[in-house]
């Protein structure tokens, strides 16, 4: 990913980041953006050159164009590096159930096995139905459950 595709990408992801913690309901509307903001600059202080970052643009060559995109990093301090986690993979809303994202799962997969991974994880908000079925296709299971209730 270029410092230009990532300033487009950083400018939609904290967006939709804090819209997702608000229909999730974990966090007050006023509070969501900053949280977006600050979780970004915590884990890409560098920008798409952040130490220990991987992001990628997905391109279509059948398409002649970009499709989305991947993120992911290895859990640090760990060598070799045993787990992967996926930050985030994004396909554009009118290719979604195409099977885009599955091949580029598949693709982060075997990327991360290359790198040593021995396992990946990450996380999905329980409002996400799409991309959780896509991982629950993929053979992810989930590891834990987080619950609450609003009281009036």
């Amino acid at each position: 990913m270029t410092s230009e595709q990532f300033d487009a990408y950083l400018q939609s992801a904290v967006r939709d980041y804090a819209e997702a913690h608000l229909k999730a309901g974990d966090c007050e509307p006023e509070d969501a953006l900053p949280k977006a903001q600050a979780d970004y600059a915590e884990l890409l202080p560098e920008g798409a050159r952040t130490k220990h970052q991987h992001l990628f643009v997905l391109h279509d060559e059948a398409l002649g164009r970009d499709i989305g995109m991947l993120w992911f990093a290895f859990k640090q301090g760990v060598e070799p590096p045993k787990a992967a986690y996926l930050f985030d993979l994004q396909i554009d809303p009118e290719l979604r159930g195409k099977g885009y994202g599955r091949k580029a799962l598949a693709s982060f997969e075997q990327l991360a096995r290359d790198m040593g991974a021995r396992k990946v994880a990450l996380n999905v908000f329980g409002w996400n139905r799409p991309a959780r079925a896509l991982y629950e296709k993929a053979g992810y299971q989930v590891i834990g459950i987080g619950m609450r209730k609003a009281l009036a």
